[in-house]
């Protein structure tokens, strides 16, 4: 029972490691597919998630749930058509959690616990953004905003756009993947892991519970075959008893019979003999 219960045990941890060891790799999050180049305010940028924004434009993800725990994010983007804009020269990202003593990073000189590198830009093709969460993994909140920028001056957007009447620049950015490092004692989907370590231990607990029963049974078995035993042998023992108490009852009287009938005989075949001795007598006397 220890043995079963020791190895249960040893299973559950061995499943665990290796759902967390699958949880600190890096992991490509869902994308909606909708997210494109904009001007946002003084920037050009595409938003990974604007939680002030209803527009399907502003949500590369769904949520920023999918995020949290998240201690690096590689955010791959595609450029098309760069040389529109001959400023442009570089991608890195801004962003916040927006919850109490959260992290953020707002540039250079406004970076708080979330290092986000910049990217140069030439030409045409797809870039690697890095961010770097520092000292604790990011924490989903109801406000989480996060945005792939670029260098683009917004004058240079806006007389692009004046020189081609009716163009459209947004497909400028597109948002090709999102991969997360999580952090492996909490990230990633670990439903399935707490799943099977509750498996696990619910079989163990079967397991002792099964030989727990087991054990019962054989020593209720045990204990019903030491009274059937017993019983057994008492009752032999008083049958022996009563047995032997009757045969000496009543053989007595059987004992004297016969001796009575033995002692008759020996009576008779004494008879016979004097009457033959008396017999020999009297022929000689004749």
């Amino acid at each position: 029972m220890k043995m079963r219960k020791l190895f249960a045990g040893m299973a559950a941890s061995a499943l665990a490691l290796s759902m967390m060891s699958v949880a600190a790799s890096a992991q490509e999050v869902a994308l909606t597919g909708t997210a494109t180049a904009r001007r946002d305010n003084n920037d050009i940028r595409i938003n990974i998630y604007n939680p002030w924004s209803e527009d399907a434009i502003d949500h590369a993800v769904e949520s920023m749930e999918v995020f949290d725990y998240a201690t690096d994010f590689t955010i791959k983007v595609k450029v098309t058509g760069a040389d529109r804009f001959p400023s442009f020269t570089k991608l890195y990202v801004m962003g916040a959690e927006n919850v109490d003593n959260g992290k953020s990073n707002w540039g250079p000189d406004k970076a708080d616990r979330m290092e986000c590198p910049e990217t140069a830009v030439s030409g045409d093709g797809e870039y690697e953004v890095k961010v770097n969460i520092t000292e604790s993994s990011w924490i989903y909140g109801e406000n989480n905003f996060m945005a792939v920028y670029t260098d683009i001056p917004v004058a240079e957007w806006d007389a692009w756009l004046e020189a081609n009447e009716g163009g459209d620049p947004s497909d400028l950015l597109s948002i090709v993947s999102i991969d997360c490092t999580f952090e492996s004692e909490e990230g990633g989907d670990t439903t399935e892991s707490t799943a099977e370590e509750s498996k696990a231990e619910e079989e163990s607990k079967a397991e002792e519970s099964k030989a727990e029963e087991s054990k019962a049974e054989e020593s209720k078995a045990d204990t019903t075959a030491n009274n059937t035993t017993n019983n057994t042998t008492g009752n032999n023992t008083a049958n022996n008893t009563t047995n032997n108490t009757t045969n000496n009852t009543t053989n007595p009287a059987n004992s004297s019979d016969n001796a009575k009938a033995g002692a008759a005989a020996g009576i008779a075949l004494a008879g016979i003999a004097v009457a033959g001795a008396a017999l020999v007598i009297t022929k000689k006397k004749s």
